[in-house]
């Protein structure tokens, strides 16, 4: 059963008293069956390059009569055949392209019917020639065969939060692994507040196998509604095979666990705090200012923004991806507009590899090492969406 992440997070604590060099493994004395990775710089770094391999989609802006356009892409996968499919979030369909790029398959769309979303948030291949995608809104799982993106099978997770369903749903041996918000009642005044999620496995009926609670996510209450904080902290979560990896963006540390919930390691990198400034803060609202649609609106997100509880600093990392060989992705902390996209390399027992700088607008999601690939998505300087297929320098 997983141990609390707190409880983990103090058990690594003890590295950074114990003078530890880059690399070396240290066994803590709180648990003494518990390796810490402390990593510390500098490491080797690769650039991935520009030009895809692949490119499913059009830049620019999209006339009435032109290709499909992708909307809020949620995941894209690499198959083994060279193909790729895309969830895509705004349609709710599922769309399989050969190597070449051509529309073999589409499935879904927005409803409740089987094969349909009412809103698709992920997608994965779980199990040999079958893909899995999940709707957050209806709490279920469904699959669909790999040839011809028939769908096989429709489950509802079954969550012991209170009959919430999870936000977020990964692989897992046998199953998957989700992350849901802890039911609570909302704070009595307005201001930030640290909202508690829970981890829970679900087996391949979609019953849950354990709960546990961790810190969770840095949200903000204005009175009426709760939403993320800006520039705020979250949990995150990631799995492969029969490893799972919970963080919290507020510290330079993950803690590793096999699929039964036993703490493997724990994983610590140097990452000073990036203070937000009020340089940080003007660039936001500018962005802001630039989708309002009248004057009075822009006021109003003015008024909004000057007195804004922004965190001090920016979360130390953003996203978690595991690749296909177990390395794990952990993409760097960077200011708002800064030209970086770098994520850190993981090796399976916990040490920083090399680093790696994506193109700026890239945002991988299925990382294959093994053949020297990542797909993800493209966001143009006009906000449109691309599938884009680069080249993977070799990891060590």
């Amino acid at each position: 059963m997983l141990v609390e992440l707190k409880s983990a997070m103090s058990v690594a604590l003890l590295c950074g008293m114990s003078g530890l060099a880059s690399g070396q493994e240290v066994v803590g004395a709180a648990d003494a069956d518990t390796a810490i990775v402390g990593n510390v710089g500098p490491f080797p770094a690769q650039v991935v390059g520009q030009n895809p391999r692949l490119a499913i989609g059009a830049s620019g802006v999209q006339a009435e009569n032109s290709e499909y356009v992708f909307s809020r892409i949620a995941s894209v996968v690499l198959l083994e055949s060279g193909g790729v499919i895309v969830a895509d979030g705004g349609s709710g369909e599922i769309r399989l392209y050969a190597p070449t790029g051509v529309l073999e398959a589409a499935r879904g769309g927005i409803g409740d019917g089987p094969g349909e979303f009412r809103r698709l948030g992920w997608a994965s291949v779980c199990r040999e020639g079958q893909l899995d995608a999940y709707d957050p809104v209806l709490g279920r799982v469904t699959t669909f065969a790999l040839v011809d993106l028939a769908v096989l099978d429709t489950r509802q997770l079954r969550s012991g939060v209170a009959g919430i369903w999870p936000d977020q749903v990964r692989c897992l041996q046998r199953g998957w692994i989700g992350r849901t918000r802890h039911l609570q009642a909302p704070p009595a005044a307005p201001g930030p507040v640290q909202w508690p999620v829970v981890i829970e496995r679900f087996d391949a009926g979609g019953d849950a196998s354990f709960l546990e609670t961790l810190p969770g996510d840095q949200r903000y209450f204005d009175g009426g509604n709760i939403g993320p904080l800006v520039l705020g902290s979250r949990s995150v979560l990631a799995a492969r095979d029969a490893t799972i990896v919970l963080g919290t963006q507020s510290d330079a540390e993950l803690a590793v666990y096999d699929s039964s919930g036993s703490l493997s390691h724990l994983t610590r990198w140097e990452a000073p705090a990036l203070p937000i400034t009020d340089q940080d803060v003007e660039f936001y609202t500018n962005q802001r200012l630039q989708r309002v649609r009248s004057e009075q609106e822009g006021a109003a997100v003015r008024r909004r923004l000057r007195d804004y509880p922004f965190p001090e600093s920016y979360p130390v990392f953003g996203e978690v991806v595991f690749d296909d060989v177990r390395r794990l992705w952990v993409e760097a902390s960077h200011r708002l507009g800064a030209p970086a996209n770098d994520w850190w390399v993981f090796s399976p027992s916990g040490r920083i590899v090399m680093r790696v700088s994506f193109p700026i607008g890239f945002r991988p999601t299925d990382i294959r090492a093994s053949s020297g690939s990542v797909a993800g998505v493209y966001t143009d300087s006009l906000s449109v969406e691309i599938v884009w297929v680069l080249e993977l320098p070799a990891v060590p």
